[in-house]
């Protein structure tokens, strides 16, 4: 049996990393603070679906550390087409993050039907070095960014560690 991560971690990438190998940079990843999402299809009385999947959405927050990527959220949700999300959950933080150790990657596509911004003060540390050469921890309050975003699903894939992706077609674009 698997280890259970205790602390896992969401990573989102504004790309399909299904078809990439090896690692990912993290330098335009966004920390995912919130993920749900939820699917559903008619029934008949003994249970056996039918017809399509009900429209379904996705909805996220994450924490944006520069406006170059809430200005992509923007443009995006003017657009008439759909693109692709790709959730990374994994237990390491570091520059790159290896697709083989992600415990599942969950892929969005779909259209923005709605977003907001949230701004927050938070108190992060800075290492300085002093005068003498050493380091110092000084705190410093920083400007955050949140958004919450809204996804009118298209497509989902769920690629788990066994290389069996499952693929839920919700909509036909």
């Amino acid at each position: 049996m698997p280890d259970i991560v205790k602390e896992m971690k969401a990573t989102l990438l504004l790309q399909d990393v299904t078809s990439m190998s090896g690692s990912v940079s993290t330098d335009d990843a966004l920390t995912v603070l919130h993920f749900s999402y939820g699917c559903s299809r008619r029934r008949t009385q003994t249970g056996n679906p039918y017809g399509q999947t009900m429209p379904s959405y996705l909805d996220f927050t994450a924490r944006i550390l520069n406006g170059k990527t809430a200005k992509v959220f923007m443009e995006r949700m003017q657009n008439t087409e759909t693109f692709q999300y790709s959730f990374l959950f994994h237990s390491e933080s570091s520059s790159s993050i290896s697709l083989s150790d992600c415990q599942g990657i969950i892929v969005a596509s779909g259209y923005i039907v709605d977003l907001e911004e949230y701004f927050d003060t938070v108190k992060v540390i800075n290492k300085v070095k002093q005068d003498d050469g050493t380091e110092k921890d000084v705190e410093v309050e920083q400007e955050q960014m949140t958004l919450s975003v809204r996804i009118l699903l298209s497509n989902l894939v769920f690629a788990g560690k066994d290389s069996k992706n499952l693929n839920l077609i919700i909509t036909k674009d």
